[in-house]
């Protein structure tokens, strides 16, 4: 990838004897190419659908080199499913990865936030999981179709605001 200045991103070079490692947000940077397009946000929000009810919304970011903030309620109940599907191998593991930079606590009855991930668009038979601290996330994962589709779920029931920051959400691909 070609270099870019920046002043709100940052990068580490580890060096060692025949191998150099390059670091991002405190994680490795992996040689294998993400089948996800534009899971780190960089400059907007591009390749990802964005599906709001009532006061849900995603706006991007450009803190920690770009990220998606996914948010609802604060005027009233609202959801947002943000959402992006590859194609995969069928019956093939795969490495789902993301980082949460913030979630607006407490989680509990008036806030909701979830991954998940499904066979179908928008679906959650692989995996439906709910989120409660910050960190970078790792999963391994199987669809049994050729689709692999990775979406985040914010919900709040009324005035409370629920807010979810995403970035650099990843597919290794199998075979």
């Amino acid at each position: 990838f070609p270099f870019e200045p920046s002043e709100v991103s940052s990068y580490i070079i580890e060096a060692g004897c025949e191998y150099f490692r390059f670091y991002k947000n405190n994680a490795q940077i992996l040689g294998t190419a993400s089948l996800i397009a534009n899971g780190d946000f960089a400059a907007n929000l591009n390749n990802w659908t964005s599906t709001p009810t009532g006061t849900g919304l995603s706006v991007w970011q450009a803190l920690y080199g770009g990220e998606a903030v996914l948010g609802a309620g604060g005027t009233g109940a609202g959801t947002i499913t943000f959402t992006q599907d590859v194609t995969v191998v069928a019956n093939a593991p795969n490495t789902v990865t993301f980082k949460i930079h913030e979630i607006l606590t407490p989680v509990g009855a008036d806030r909701t936030y979830r991954v998940m991930v499904g066979s179908t668009t928008g679906g959650s038979d692989i995996l439906s999981q709910n989120l409660s601290a910050t960190g970078t996330t790792s999963l391994t994962l199987t669809s049994t179709t050729t689709t692999l589709s990775v979406t985040f779920y914010v919900a709040s029931t009324g005035f409370t605001l629920a807010q979810m920051k995403v970035d650099d959400v990843g597919v290794q691909g199998g075979s």
